[in-house]
């Protein structure tokens, strides 16, 4: 008989276009989505962070909560999109850097029109500027790409000077515009240079968060203490602009992620099946961050959780056997078994064998407590198929369902 086993490709995720802004309309249509795609079970559906959102996340459970799929109530159901969240906090950071970024937009705007872009060459070749990198102009309301303009614009700073200096028509372009643009002071750039390493390490936390082409749902526990520590380190270090940037980030950082009533616990369970990691490591940063009482709190929850949905799937997995051997067997079978004499003999062995059977019962202790792996150039996935005879479907289903968020 052949082993039939779990689909170990790369979870689908699927975006949902959202062209209304009210709570209710959001909810029909990603119900009419899910009804369209046949998919009788969404276990989470990941959202902005927006009130209107939350309105949507509470109607569609209404709208779904009758579905044959559904997971433990949709207690679990929405997931708030990391990368909307470390952009809010990010932004609130760099909100009194807003003259500075300006002034080197302004500049780099100017670089870009057609007229000034063969000049502004010249003007790299005069100061023997070897970069093979080109300029780009950010969009305002997207942090990361004012990342990715003022990383770049860093590196032409002494070409920029000489323009400042040489080219008549940018001074102009300063004197006419409507609002009062200043070229950017030896200070505009000392600061950027500084902060810019700062933003570096949110710069690669949302490349990680926003990843396509891998699982990112067992990223996030590292990369909130990761985060979590970066704030608080600076918010104590010697450099004023880093301070304050610091703190600024620290109260939207508390705001959203400092509690965790508010966020979805399979994020945390995620790390914990991770072979690398499991409830050890979660226990030993809670450690670190949190006194005894919040550590002891914290962990019980994600350990309660965890042990919750493994509970669930352990039954619907048995629902499902029992069901299967139900079908194939007689009424006439059934008739005689419950005619004969050895039956209570015979449903007592079964329920003795069931007893013992803590194997069955117990695959989750038995990961839980089987050692960590140290393994170079992991993969997740893969290691999860190898990982089938020994942990069984209950444990590696919860694991790919968790890779869909």
């Amino acid at each position: 008989m052949s082993l039939i086993l779990p689909n170990y490709d790369l979870p689908s995720r699927i975006t949902v276009a959202r062209q209304y802004h009210k709570g209710e309309t959001i909810a029909s249509a990603i119900e009419s989505c899910l009804l369209d795609l046949e998919i009788e079970n969404p276990f989470t559906v990941t959202l902005d962070n927006a009130s209107a959102n939350d309105v949507a996340i509470t109607y569609l459970k209404e709208k779904i909560g009758d579905w044959k799929g559904v997971i433990m109530r949709n207690n679990f159901l929405h997931v708030r999109y990391d990368a909307h969240i470390l952009n809010l906090i990010v932004k609130e950071g760099l909100s009194e850097q807003n003259e500075s970024i300006s002034r080197i937009r302004n500049v780099v705007k100017y670089v870009k029109s057609s007229s000034a872009r063969a000049a502004s060459e010249s003007y790299v070749e005069r100061v023997k500027l070897d970069i093979n990198e080109i300029v780009s102009l950010d969009v305002e309301t997207r942090w990361n790409s004012t990342y990715l303009m003022l990383n770049t614009a860093v590196k032409f700073e002494k070409a920029f000077s000489r323009i400042n200096i040489d080219d008549h028509k940018y001074i102009k372009y300063c004197f006419d515009s409507k609002e009062k643009i200043e070229h950017p002071s030896s200070k505009d750039w000392k600061d950027v240079n500084i902060f810019l390493k700062f933003l570096e390490i949110f710069y690669q936390t949302t490349l990680k968060f926003s990843s396509t082409l891998q699982v990112t749902s067992n990223a996030f526990f590292h990369e909130l203490f990761n985060l979590q520590n970066t704030i608080v380190n600076y918010s104590n270090c010697d450099d004023f602009i880093l301070t304050d940037m610091a703190k600024k980030m620290k109260v939207k950082f508390d705001k959203y992620w400092g509690d965790f009533s508010d966020m979805n616990m399979l994020l945390f369970v995620a790390v914990v099946l991770d072979p690398r990691y499991k409830m050890k490591y979660v226990e030993f940063l809670f450690k670190k961050y949190y006194n005894s009482v919040e550590e002891c709190t914290k962990s019980d929850k994600v350990r309660d959780t965890l042990t919750s949905l493994y509970a669930h799937y352990k039954s619907s997995t048995s629902e499902t056997s029992c069901e299967s051997i139900r079908d194939q067997t007689s009424v006439k079978s059934r008739i005689d078994a419950m005619n004969s004499s050895s039956m209570w003999q015979s449903q007592w062995e079964k329920y003795l064998e069931k007893e013992n059977d803590v194997g069955d019962r117990s695959d989750l202790d038995k990961y839980l407590k089987d050692d960590v792996e140290k393994i170079k150039n992991f993969n997740i996935l893969s290691w999860w198929k190898a990982s089938y005879e020994k942990y069984h479907t209950k444990i590696i289903k919860l694991f790919l369902e968790l890779q869909e968020m």
